[in-house]
Parts: C-alpha cells; structure tokens; sequence
C-alpha cells in the first residue's frame, strides 16, 4: 500500500511502536545509570540505599506515569479514528448497496415494462371483427379500420333518417352498435390499457415509459380510443389519464366531425388541441379514415374499405399476367417461311 492511499489512523499505527521502543530505551538507560550509581558506592553509601530508592522511584514515577498518559491518550485518539472510518466505510458501503438494489430494482420493472407491451401487442392481435363487405374476419390492428367504418356508417344513418335527434345521441348510438361486434375483446383492450398508463404513472420514470406506450397505440386506435372516452359511461375514467399524458397528441384529423375535438379538453391532444391538429391537415383525409391508410372505398357501401387494386403497367395496362391464350396472333406476313433450296 503505497503512502497515497494510507489513512491517518494507519500511520499513526506505524509510528506507534517506535515510540514505545524510544520510551523503553529512556526508560532502561535511566534505570542502568542509577543502578550504576549505587553499585558503585561504597558500605556507608549502602545505608543510604533507602533515599536512593525513593529518588529512583521519584524520577522514574512521573515519566512512567505520563508515558501511561500518552498512551493512553494515544489508544483513544487511535480508536477514534478507526470508528470514524469505519462509519465511512459503512456509508459507503450501504450506498453502493442502495445503487445496486435501484439497478436491479429498474432492471426488473424494465423487464416488466416489455412483458405489458408484449401482452397488450398480443390483445390486439387477437381482436377480430367480421367485415361486412367481404364477409370474413379482419384481425388485429385493422380490426379497428372495421370498427371506425361501422361507426361512420351508423352514425351518418342516424344524422339523415333523424336529423333532430341530436349529433351526440347519434355518435352514442353509432358507437354502442358498432362497440356490441367486438364487445368482448374491445373491452379487455380498453381495461388492459387502462390499468397499464395507472401502473406506470407511478414510475419513476413514467414519462419515458408511457411514451413507449403510445407509440404502440395505431392511428386507428386512438380514433376508436376517443369515442370510448367521449361517449362511453366505462371509458370516462380514461379522461384523467388522457389529460394527464397527453393521450391523443398524435391523433390524426379523422374524427367524424371537427367538433367532435371538442368532447374531451384539450389538454388531451397536447399543445393546441385538436384545432391544431386540423390545422396541420392530412391529404384529403378530414373525416374519411378509409382514404387515409391508403384504402378505396367499395362501391356497395362507401363506408367499408375494400383492398387496393394491383395497379397498371407504365404503359396503361393491366400488371396481371396474362394467360397463353390471351397472346395476339402473328400476322401473316411475319410467319417464316422456309427458304428453298437452290
């Protein structure tokens, strides 16, 4: 151990025996000296061996004494220190105990985290709800593609056949007949959701976690996600969460009318609400979700996507492959003939 890193109380132990051997040395050369003396004196000088004794005893008393003194003084200094850093080292200590319980502690919640968003990935997954036009099950995230038309197309029945009915009873009404197709698993999304932002706000870092959250939340979803909050008597307690992390700060402008934005606060869409969001526009896609993921609408009911075409050809054509009989003939002057022999 090199001088750098010794502690006080370490070198004041090193010099501890050197002064105990130095204090014995004096104490047998003062000793020697006067047992010199006395041998030394004569018969008569022997009688005086008493007062002799008691000046021995006299000297050497007084510095026996305050060398006890000193040591004694010297141990307590000595044990002082040693407490001293000891409570250090056990500071030290429990805090790097204290850093590697956070880590682990963090690590496990952090492992936690992705086991929610792997369960809620695969709640989505498993939503399925029958699409009308085609008449099979759509699955996962364009599930909600279905659930959003349904509720269009209900919702723009009710406004022609009962204009006086009211706009909100007619989005309430759209959204229950369109929310009784998939009632069971829409709801075990919504309740998951739910209970997973109540779990992370109380983090500490839940901004960060919550954030990973809503990038897993589709456009399609958090449109469907608005109507549960704002016309669902279950999805009203979502309202605090919504405002608390800005829940629908990415909402594209889909929603069946611009005062729709107007059911939950704007704290809810994040800086300028969803007036901002209208302002920034989308291609044609105010009002129309089918148009705004890149889907045409079918001809029977304009409300329910159908799959894109397969597209033309540059040169105006189809791109489906044409079958062997459908090749034009060869003309007739474009036919070889075999050449004849000279």
């Amino acid at each position: 151990m090199n001088k750098t890193s010794e502690s006080p109380a370490q070198n004041t132990r090193y010099r501890f025996p050197l002064v105990v051997a130095i204090g014995l040395a004096l104490l047998a050369t003062i000793a020697g000296y006067l047992l010199f003396l006395i041998s030394t004196s004569n018969v008569a000088q022997v009688e005086n061996l008493g007062s002799q004794g008691d000046l021995l005893g006299g000297v050497l008393n007084p510095i026996i004494t305050a060398f006890t003194l000193a040591a004694l003084v010297y141990t307590l200094n000595l044990q002082r220190q040693e407490l001293r850093e000891s409570r250090l080292r056990f500071e030290e200590s429990s805090r790097a105990l204290a850093e590697q319980n956070d880590a682990a502690r963090d690590q496990n919640y952090q492992t936690s985290f992705f086991q929610l968003l792997a369960t809620f990935n695969d709640i989505v997954n498993a939503i399925g709800v029958e699409d009308p036009v085609r008449k099979h099950e759509v699955r996962g995230r364009d599930a909600f593609n279905i659930v959003y038309s349904n509720i269009r197309r209900v919702y723009r029945e009710k406004r022609e056949n009962h204009p006086h009915a009211g706009d909100l009873k007619a989005l309430q009404y759209a959204y229950d007949q369109a929310f009784k197709d998939a009632q069971g698993q829409l709801a075990h999304y919504f309740r998951y959701l739910y209970n997973t932002i109540l779990l992370l706000q109380d983090s500490k870092d839940s901004s960060k976690f919550i954030k990973i959250l809503r990038a897993q939340i589709s456009n399609q979803e958090l449109i469907v996600l608005y109507y549960n909050c704002a016309v669902s008597e279950p999805g009203k307690k979502f309202i605090p969460l919504a405002v608390a992390h800005k829940l629908f700060d990415n909402i594209p402008p889909l929603l069946l009318e611009p005062e729709h934005g107007k059911l939950l606060p704007d704290e809810a869409f994040g800086i300028g609400g969803y007036e901002a969001r209208l302002r920034e526009g989308s291609p044609r896609l105010k009002g129309d979700l089918t148009e705004a993921f890149g889907m045409k609408r079918s001809r029977r009911n304009p409300d329910i996507p159908k799959r894109p075409d397969l597209g033309t050809s540059k040169d105006g054509g189809s791109n489906t492959p044409k079958s062997p009989s459908a090749r034009p003939a060869r003309k007739a002057s474009q036919r070889k003939t075999p050449r004849s022999k000279a």
